[in-house]
């Protein structure tokens, strides 16, 4: 805005061909009415109405120019005269002869200007003037069990730090004895788990093998007994699974019934006589 007032102020002045000091200023100042408008502007403005329209806009300007310069400035000094005294701390007044000491009976008196602390700090400033008996200030009992106890668990003695490092070097030389102890013992019992595990990955292995074999039998003996391939997961191949099972396990008895009764005839029978 001030690009456009400065460069406007100087066409005004070329047009005119030459400065009139006085009647400028008096203009920027607003000192001449807007009624004279002719007094104030260059002679060889042009008449009639566009000169009149013309001298309007040349001291509206002229005045705007100059009320913005005015504020600037003002708005300059008056942040600099802040940076000045901006800190400005009042002094402590200490009146020694006539302290301030607070009536704790009455009503208007702060709570917080009641309580031992407060007297604490009149007693620090204004000694044996506030009337405050030193007596009154040191810790009841319970309040100096209390600071020992805190003193004792935040700052024990030396004699105390010593032997609780030296019970938390004991607790950790149990733990890691206690640790090898067991790795040791783990480690004698390496190689029968090995072996076990090594057992019963074997196992697994022969489980899998006769499973699979015992399928592809059943899935021919299914194929033999329809003519066609039976789905595993059908009916009927379900059916035929379960009754070979139970055929399966009549044998297992029958077998272990004769077993029993060939070892009761061998046993009930008379020893060979000798010659």
């Amino acid at each position: 805005m001030c690009v456009s007032v400065s460069a406007t102020l100087s066409c005004m002045a070329t047009t005119s061909g030459h400065h009139q000091p006085q009647q400028e200023a008096q203009i920027l100042q607003g000192a001449v009415p807007a009624c004279n408008i002719n007094s104030s502007l260059p002679p060889s403005f042009p008449s009639g109405s566009f000169g009149f329209l013309l001298s309007t806009c040349y001291l509206s300007v002229s005045r705007f120019h100059m009320r913005n310069t005015h504020t600037v400035s003002h708005k300059a000094c008056k942040s600099v005269s802040a940076l000045q005294t901006s800190y400005n701390p009042k002094p402590l007044k200490l009146n020694l002869q006539n302290p301030y000491i607070p009536d704790k009976d009455s009503e208007k008196t702060p709570e917080w200007q009641k309580t031992a602390r407060y007297d604490k700090k009149l007693f620090g400033r204004y000694g044996s003037a506030s009337g405050i008996d030193p007596a009154s200030l040191w810790p009841t009992h319970e309040e100096l069990e209390k600071i020992i106890a805190e003193e004792n668990q935040w700052h024990p003695p030396l004699e105390v730090m010593l032997k609780n490092i030296e019970a938390r070097e004991k607790e950790g030389n149990e733990k890691r004895l206690a640790r090898e102890k067991l790795i040791a013992a783990n480690m004698a019992k390496m190689p029968k788990m090995i072996a076990d595990w090594r057992r019963e990955k074997r196992e697994t292995k022969q489980k899998l093998k006769e499973e699979k074999a015992r399928r592809t039998r059943l899935l021919a003996e299914a194929r033999e007994r329809f003519g066609y391939a039976v789905d595993p997961r059908s009916p009927k191949f379900l059916e035929m699974v379960a009754e070979i099972e139970k055929e399966e396990k009549k044998k297992k008895k029958l077998m272990k019934r004769r077993l029993r009764e060939e070892q009761a005839t061998g046993s009930d029978a008379p020893p060979a006589a000798s010659s």
